[in-house]
């Protein structure tokens, strides 16, 4: 079970959303299961920079939202 670390900032309100999910997935369905508790889908993040799976930074297409993605 890995720990994945989200933050989320919109950069127009400056609200910012942080948090650590560890719970049972589906191995590899770690980064979607921790976006879902934010309001995220994946499938909207346009990532910018990842490094070996471990710091993935980008931005919710569409929206002012920047993320951060730690897993450890």
């Amino acid at each position: 079970m890995k720990k994945v670390a989200v933050m989320i900032v919109d950069t127009k309100t400056g609200v910012s959303q942080f948090g650590v999910i560890e719970e049972p997935v589906q191995e590899g369905f770690e980064i979607e299961n921790a976006l879902r508790h934010f309001g995220v889908d994946r499938g909207h993040v346009i990532f910018e920079s990842e490094n070996n799976d471990k710091i993935s930074t980008g931005y919710v297409e569409e929206t002012t939202k920047v993320v951060s993605v730690v897993v450890v």
